[in-house]
């Protein structure tokens, strides 16, 4: 059972653990594939394009055809798959016959009777949750980690972290779909947990001077700032926020798996609801029982 991978670290998590109960299911070995993937992060049409990021958890990836995607472009393969991905929005049942799951819809395994490709975000929770214990064992015994990471992970052991997840990137171009956050969620969301011991450590895929919202979150409530510049993959930045005593979120997958893989005290995970976004994580997935949902 072959799974294309895409998306960054909160996609393929949700591959990987689809991946996984699928194979269980039906008794096929899983096999994760990268031919979609860039070789490094990469852009096409200002969306950003993420390399294979589940490799410290143990698991592999195979290239099939060892075809590398072009930098800021599409190999012929990916053209066939998105092609197949755009046929099967209309004909997901007569893919699913023929043992391809390319569509985005809600499937239930047993309308795949031949495994074989899955070309898919697999976007979904239930699949996500049953193989949680396994996905947070491999969390908490990453490969090959580097020394940022393990001078971070010390430093996490001694102060009470309340992190925070600042999504910038393609969310700036693409506000109609993901909507855009405010200082005044942040505040909501951070203010009632800080006191005596509490450090506030913001992660982002960007540095704070690149927005305003960034320049005003770090300049009210930051005590430490994890950008782009920190040498860390994205499996030990939210291995680190994972151990945080609180999590405050972003409309974002990534989000969504921190709160999940991390923390048994739910009232301590705070995410927003976007009412002008098209796609909104705590519906799409579901806020889990006792998180606390902002409307913003």
């Amino acid at each position: 059972m072959d799974v294309f991978l895409r998306g960054g670290l909160g996609n393929q998590l949700f591959q990987y653990s689809f991946g996984l109960e699928a194979s269980l299911r039906l008794g096929f070995p899983l096999k994760l594939r990268t031919d979609l993937l860039p070789m490094s992060q990469d852009s096409i049409g200002h969306v950003s394009r993420f390399p294979f990021a589940l490799a410290q958890l143990g698991v592999t990836a195979s290239n099939r055809w060892n075809l590398k995607q072009p930098s800021n472009g599409t190999s012929f393969v990916s053209k066939i798959l998105q092609f197949q991905r755009a046929a099967a929005g209309t004909h997901c049942a007569q893919f699913l016959r023929r043992g391809f799951l390319a569509c985005e819809h809600k499937h239930e395994f047993q309308d795949i009777t031949y495994p074989h490709w899955i070309n898919s975000l697999c976007l979904r929770s239930d699949t996500a949750l049953e193989h949680l214990p396994i996905i947070r064992k491999q969390l908490y015994n990453l490969k090959d980690i580097g020394d940022d990471y393990r001078q971070m992970l010390e430093i996490s052991r001694r102060v009470s972290i309340l992190a925070v997840h600042f999504r910038q990137g393609d969310y700036l171009r693409h506000q109609t779909k993901y909507g855009s956050l405010n200082l005044n969620y942040f505040r909501d969301a951070i203010t009632p947990h800080l006191g005596p011991g509490v450090s506030v450590w913001v992660f982002s895929d960007s540095d704070f001077t690149e927005s305003e919202l960034g320049t005003e979150l770090y300049r009210e409530f930051a005590d430490k700032w994890i950008g782009p510049d920190v040498a860390m993959t994205p499996l030990e930045l939210v291995s680190i926020m994972a151990r945080a005593k609180y999590f405050v979120g972003s409309n974002s997958t990534l989000s969504w798996w921190v709160g999940v893989l991390g923390y048994e005290n739910s009232s301590n995970i705070c995410m927003p609801l976007i009412k002008e976004a098209q796609s909104n994580v705590t519906t799409q997935l579901g806020d889990m029982s006792g998180w606390q949902v902002i409307p913003v």
